[in-house]
């Protein structure tokens, strides 16, 4: 009996251990998370506090706001050369060496006019529905660069309103900078790529100090702190964004990934739809890199789930992934070297 229990155990782990040399040969495992296992990192950050807590109430209209900046950027687009002499002597301007004519002014009030309709309306949906279905090298979303040329608009005008007008003017100005801080949250509800994300943010933040010097001229503390509070909400989803983009886009010589773990367990877990993508994105990197056996494995699987994703966008990352070759890479490192 007991020679018969001796060979059915020694059976038993003969058995186990040709599984785990077949599981170890042939089903490899990937690279653990290194950096994105702690509590916290894979959650939907919101900012903390109401855009009502500075603005005295929320965008509530319907319709989509992403028409009116679309054609607000229409009109920038049409007449850039102009746009962009106008905010170049932006400088002179605060030195009072320099003044805006009627005609410019008019013309900066074209595009601010469509941004201010859009501040009134609740939602927003731009990218996918205002931009071309498809993700494509340098993989950047261009549209972050767009809305940022607009609050560029409304920052000549706020100076305008303060150096000018002077403090009659500071309501204008003050109007201006209520209009940026919603576009740049319309940018971060939207959650769709991480570069549009981290412009609302950081568009939020230059309003926000903005409005904190204006209310200082003004006299009016309270609202001083109000803003500061607000701007403190911004502080845990801007500290999360900033701590992931070199875990996602810390990209090495010959393209190797450092942290592929991290990037699988975004792609796969990240609650937020934007990191998501992201990481989807960057899974076409990692798959020409020098990489073992079981992470080769892990972005075959994760592309082939994303491309079955229901989220126009993620499947559209997966594409990109799957479709990016040696050669968009030679050419994005080529257009890297000359940023």
């Amino acid at each position: 009996m007991g020679k018969a229990l001796s060979w059915v155990l020694a059976g038993l782990f003969g058995a186990f251990g040709l599984i785990m040399i077949v599981k170890f040969a042939f089903y490899p495992s990937p690279t653990s998370p290194s950096l994105t296992g702690r509590s916290g990192m894979l959650s939907f950050q919101r900012p903390e506090e109401p855009l009502a807590l500075v603005i005295g109430s929320e965008p509530a209209a319907t319709g989509d706001a992403g028409g009116d900046y679309r054609l607000a950027m229409d009109v920038y687009r049409e007449n850039t050369q102009a746009i962009d002499e106008i905010i170049a002597s932006d400088g002179d301007l605060a030195r009072g060496e320099h003044r805006y004519t009627p005609e410019q002014l008019a013309l900066l009030g074209k595009v601010t006019a469509h941004v201010a309709d859009a501040a009134g309306k609740k939602e927003m949906s731009f990218y996918f529905r205002l931009t071309p279905k498809e993700i494509k090298r340098p993989y950047f979303a261009v549209e972050a660069d767009r809305f940022q040329e607009l609050y560029d608009i409304l920052d000549v005008l706020v100076r305008h309103h303060v150096v000018v007008g002077g403090e009659k003017e500071y309501p204008e100005a003050e109007k201006c900078l209520f209009h940026a801080l919603v576009m740049g949250r319309h940018m971060v509800d939207e959650r769709a790529r991480f570069d549009i994300v981290k412009q609302g943010l950081s568009i939020q933040e230059s309003a926000s100090n903005m409005l904190i010097a204006l209310y200082r001229r003004w006299k009016k503390p309270d609202r001083v702190d109000a803003v500061k509070e607000y701007k403190g909400g911004l502080l845990e989803i801007t500290s999360q964004y900033t701590a992931l983009q070199p875990v996602i886009w810390g990209i090495e010589s010959a393209w190797r990934c450092p942290h592929p773990g991290d990037v699988f367990n975004l792609a796969a877990n990240h609650e937020d739809r934007a990191i998501r993508v992201e990481a989807i994105v960057v899974l076409g990197i990692i798959k020409h890199g020098q990489i073992k056996r079981g992470d080769q494995r892990i972005v075959r699987k994760l592309i082939d789930q994303k491309l079955r994703s229901g989220d126009e966008l993620e499947a559209a990352a997966a594409e990109a992934a799957d479709e990016m070759t040696r050669k968009d890479l030679r050419m994005m490192d080529r257009e890297f070297r000359q940023l």
